[in-house]
């Protein structure tokens, strides 16, 4: 016996989340790689801005570098990692958005704090893009409001420090910081919320589309054993009846 392959309303429902999730999956995949591109340019500013019109000491010059030195060994392997087609789950995000954070609050520390004489503060930004465009609106909130505690706290406690901020500096700051994780989050969601509509509407066109081409099958198997007949109604129910009359007699 042949296995036969059944079918239900619950296909089309399988079918629709199996689009859903490899869509989903596509989403983070690319947002990985719209980071790794970003992570690749602040890196780079990073380098020019530790090695020209840099003020600190070569004790701080020499630790920042090692440490973007390994950060760049980190994205290498990522970039690699994501170009061999891996598919990253939610939980590679936040690893990586956890080394981002380490590197940005060391480079913070050893460059001076808040009140150095070169900004590394770029680093905080990308952290809080590379946010919403994985998570959305509560992922660059959430993320932005970390960055700040961590800003406030080691970027005071340095003593690498050799100049000090004004005493609205460091508020400004923060309010950027969440500037910028309230509009990134904003134009990714709303982004996100225009393709997951278009994705839905294909996906119920298609559905729509397959049952009908699935009902007018069915009712070509149903009419073509049989013959057509074309007529009115009436007589076509009177003649039956006379037939069926006759036969009765």
């Amino acid at each position: 016996m042949r296995p036969t392959q059944r079918s239900g309303p619950d296909d089309p429902q399988r079918a629709y989340a199996d689009v859903i999730r490899d869509s989903q999956a596509a989403v983070l995949a690319s947002a990985e790689r719209i980071t790794v591109v970003g992570r690749w340019v602040v890196l780079a500013a990073a380098v020019i801005l530790n090695h020209f019109g840099n003020r600190n000491s070569q004790a701080s010059v020499l630790v920042v570098d090692t440490i973007l030195f390994g950060w760049g060994l980190v994205n290498l392997v990522v970039s690699v990692v994501l170009v061999r087609g891996y598919k990253p789950g939610r939980w590679f995000g936040f690893l990586t958005t956890g080394i981002d954070l380490l590197v940005a609050t060391s480079i913070l520390y050893f460059s001076g704090g808040y009140g150095a004489p070169t900004d590394f503060s770029l680093l905080f930004y990308l952290l809080i893009i590379a946010s919403a465009v994985r998570l959305g609106l509560p992922g660059a909130l959430a993320t932005a409001i970390v960055v700040s505690l961590l800003y406030v706290v080691i970027g005071g406690l340095t003593g690498f420090a050799s100049v000090s901020p004004p005493p609205g500096f460091v508020i400004g700051r923060v309010f950027l910081f969440l500037f910028v994780a309230l509009v990134a989050g904003l134009l990714v969601g709303d982004v996100r919320t225009r393709l997951d509509r278009a994705l839905r509407t294909a996906i119920e066109r298609a559905t729509q589309l397959d049952e009908t081409r699935r009902r007018e099958a069915l009712e070509k198997e149903r009419v073509e054993p049989g013959l057509l007949v074309r007529g009115d109604r009436r007589r076509l129910q009177q003649a039956l009846l006379n037939l069926l009359n006759n036969a009765v007699k």
